[in-house]
């Protein structure tokens, strides 16, 4: 008796299996792949209409000439300007990984702040360049116009 029951359950566990695998082959087959080439196969038609937004621009055919990023910052942010004092080479350890830390001076106040570099592999900046801190408390050199760009860095403290 145990042993006709146990047969029954196995079949009924193998006959749910294969339906698993018949409905999964089957809505796979409907289903777009990602890397598929697009088509319009199968592309539902109906009555209803589908509205894409129009937007509108305009291109400029005028000829802009670079300028370098200290010649576009307001005249109002002395405060602003930061001045590396120090670099500390692979000192700062955060998720595993080790940056450069450096120490930097606000221009008009003497405020220190520290922060860590947000561009490894970058060239670390020279002792005296100025930096701008962003809206995200990143630091970024007003000198970074042409390559090679110094590293950005990231501030830790306030």
């Amino acid at each position: 008796m145990i042993a006709v029951f146990v047969a029954i359950l196995v079949l009924l566990c193998i006959g749910g299996y294969i339906i698993i695998i018949n409905s999964t082959h089957q809505q796979s087959a409907t289903t777009p792949q990602i890397l598929a080439v697009p088509t319009t196969e199968n592309i539902p038609t109906s009555s209803a209409k589908i509205f894409f937004p129009v937007i509108a621009f305009e291109i400029s055919t005028e000829q802009v000439e670079p300028r370098s990023l200290s010649e576009l910052l307001p005249t109002e942010t002395p405060a602003n300007l930061w001045m590396v004092t120090k670099i500390y080479t692979q000192s700062y350890s955060f998720r595993g990984y080790v940056y450069d830390l450096g120490v930097f001076e606000n221009v008009s106040t003497g405020e220190n702040i520290k922060a860590f570099c947000a561009d490894p592999g970058w060239p670390a900046p020279n002792l005296g360049d100025l930096f701008i801190r962003n809206d995200w408390n990143v630091l970024v050199s007003i000198n970074n116009d042409k390559p090679p760009w110094t590293q950005h860095f990231i501030v830790i403290d306030n």
